[in-house]
């Protein structure tokens, strides 16, 4: 496989310029560039597209992109750090908001996130170390409809097994895809977990019974300097669940509610206002997920990868 990391970096630099000024710009300050500017680190741009490793072995191609953030590790520094990143996020958000139109969204999240548990009252302890409690085939509904729309171009549909490839033509007789299983994050969201499902980019050609062949694993599904483009799933539910009230002590509020309803029985319940919130970032999150990965894609295609 022909990987030439020079054609990425260049397209990377072009990026810079494209994403500024817009929602997109959230994505620079996940990884490429630091939201707090410790020790000048951001200055020199090339040194930090350097930290780039792109490995290939086997048809498995990985990557791992982890710059210095300049911090050192000290908490009051780290503390500005998310801060500003927060602030970022929001700003993004905003932009987001008022440049989209709201329709889609209010069509494909008409759903409850969550479910209510009735327990015995001595069982409460036990059941909610497993919360929230996920609406999961909601959920993985929402997730296919944003598959759906903001990644539209992978327009032909292939199950293998437990996993579904969402496909497209890439050059000559390839394909490119993103392989999509939902079991890891069922599991999860079983256990209370809120993260992103889990997708992989691959390469390949189809035979004549159009079965795999020659495929490619290409790594996670997304631009390797600006993935993650927004806080993950799992970051974002522990920015607006854990609090800190003491310079030593945190304090972790899942939501979840009680009601009791008599007879020993008590209700477990989240508010779907809480919800709506998760339900939007998402929506966000697979938005700058779509913009930035077909940049990377774009990319590829002048890689020439199977010359």
């Amino acid at each position: 496989m022909n990987y030439n990391i020079d054609i990425l970096k260049e397209d990377t630099l072009k990026l810079i310029e494209k994403y500024k000024n817009t929602y997109l710009e959230r994505s620079l300050y996940s990884f490429l560039l630091s939201p707090v500017n410790m020790n000048n680190i951001n200055d020199d741009i090339l040194k930090r597209l350097d930290y780039l490793d792109i490995s290939y072995d086997d048809n498995n191609l990985s990557y791992n992109y982890t710059p210095t953030d300049g911090t050192n590790g000290e908490p009051e520094i780290l503390k500005k750090l998310t801060e500003a990143e927060i602030e970022i996020e929001n700003s993004s958000k905003e932009k987001f908001w008022t440049s989209i139109e709201n329709n889609l969204y209010e069509e494909i999240s008409n759903f409850n996130c969550f479910e209510d548990k009735i327990v015995k009252e001595e069982d409460v302890y036990k059941v909610c170390l497993n919360d929230p409690f996920y609406n999961i085939e909601g959920w993985i509904n929402y997730y296919n409809h944003l598959l759906d729309t903001k990644l539209g171009s992978f327009e032909k549909i292939l199950q293998n097994g437990k996993t579904q490839i969402r496909y497209k033509h890439f050059q000559k007789d390839y394909f490119i895809g993103i392989e999509v299983n939902y079991g890891k994050t069922i599991k999860e969201m079983k256990h209370g977990d809120w993260e992103a499902p889990y997708f992989n980019l691959i390469v390949f050609k189809l035979n004549e019974k159009f079965k795999l062949k020659e495929k490619s694993n290409l790594g996670i599904f997304g631009h390797p300097y600006f993935h993650q483009p927004a806080y993950n799933f799992g970051g974002y539910f522990a920015i607006k669940t854990v609090n800190q009230v003491s310079p030593i002590e945190w304090v972790i509020n899942r939501g979840t509610d009680r009601e009791f309803i008599g007879n020993g029985m008590i209700r477990l319940y989240n508010s779907e206002k809480f919800g709506e919130d998760l339900k939007r970032h998402a929506f966000y999150y697979f938005d700058m997920l779509s913009k930035t990965s077909n940049d990377y894609i774009d990319s590829l295609i002048k890689m020439n990868l199977f010359e």
